[in-house]
């Protein structure tokens, strides 16, 4: 694996292309970075980003399979991305995630995925809860949620360790397609603990959720 970081250049054509969005076009930052990687067509995407700016500079973190390949448009540092770790690690982590639910519809032969934050919302509400209990509602809901992933993915973590730090609808379209792409996005700080090695790395190769695609899924770890 490889751990890279994609800068665009100033003054550069995609540069002003992000720019011009605000940074909120998840698709076309995808492209940017599928760019670096070049295939026949038959490739899969074998890589999780993360998107950051310094100094007004966009920015993406970077975990993949195969080293990425400079372009003209970005600047990129990349280096060997195989962490030594062992149980019982504690780390402290950022992630930006996809959490849903899937809730079973009578009539529907499969279950219906649900954003977990505005499904707890919606029971909070029917529950007559007020504008702080539902908040505390949701943050509690997206915790849990991301307690169950640690489960299989290898590590553990306490409600109390997990700060939440912004909840975000995204909203974009591809290409000419009327119906808009949407999903929503949460940004988890904290400290976990490493309960299984295997699955641990790779599930920091494979990420965490779903919208992948678009910025989600990648855990940054570090020691403490």
């Amino acid at each position: 694996m490889y751990i890279s970081r994609v800068t665009l250049k100033r003054g550069h054509e995609l540069f002003n292309l992000l720019k011009q969005k605000s940074g909120s076009d998840g698709y076309m930052a995808h492209q940017i970075l599928w760019d670096l990687f070049p295939n026949d067509g038959n490739k899969k995407r074998d890589f999780l980003f993360h998107k950051d700016e310094k100094g007004g500079i966009p920015q993406f973190l970077l975990v993949s399979e195969t080293k990425p390949v400079e372009t003209g448009g970005v600047s990129v540092i990349s280096k060997s991305y195989y962490p030594q770790l062992v149980k019982g690690l504690k780390l402290a982590f950022s992630l930006v995630a996809n959490p849903v639910v899937s809730r079973k519809v009578e009539g529907k032969k499969h279950s219906v995925k649900h954003d977990v934050w505005m499904d707890a919302k919606k029971q909070a509400k029917e529950n007559g809860g007020n504008a702080v209990s539902i908040v505390q509602t949701c943050e509690n809901a997206s915790k849990l949620w991301l307690i169950r992933q640690g489960e299989r993915c290898g590590f553990s973590l306490k409600e109390t360790d997990v700060l939440i730090d912004g909840y975000i609808q995204n909203r974009f379209y591809k290409g000419r397609k009327v119906k808009p792409i949407q999903y929503s996005s949460i940004h988890y700080e904290g400290l976990l603990t490493v309960t299984d090695t295997k699955a641990f790395i790779k599930m920091l190769h494979s990420g965490i959720g779903r919208s992948k695609a678009f910025g989600c899924g990648l855990l940054l770890v570090r020691r403490i």
